[in-house]
């Protein structure tokens, strides 16, 4: 079965946005999805990004008490806050991002 073409399109349009675009499971924190710009610029492969929780990329402090409020379900918007983000090789690297809520049925995702 092949995938609606406006499927396919989204998909081309969000792998090809020269934002890191992240996708994040609210109940586990754990990534569901990840364009090809995160994945290019903190050096993983989409496979070892998927499933990866969200605080073994996003290192710095006011990251971790945000995921923190994530999983006790306080889910709060915030516009051009600034983080660090842990590369697979280690390094950190300082972005700035803007996180919202999506709900897809019973699911939150935090979109980064």
């Amino acid at each position: 079965m092949t995938e609606p073409l406006d499927l396919i399109l989204a998909k081309q349009l969000v792998d090809h946005c020269n934002e890191m675009l992240l996708a994040v499971d609210a109940a586990t924190l754990s990534v569901v999805a990840a364009n090809a710009t995160v994945c290019r610029l903190l050096g993983y492969s989409r496979e070892d990004m998927i499933g990866t929780h969200i605080e073994v990329i996003e290192a710095g402090l006011a990251g971790m008490f945000y995921w923190q409020d994530v999983a006790a379900g306080n889910i709060q918007p915030l516009e051009n806050a600034e983080s660090e983000f842990q590369r697979s090789d280690g390094s950190l690297v300082t972005v700035e991002k803007a996180v919202s809520m999506c709900v897809e049925g019973t699911q939150r995702f935090v979109l980064i």
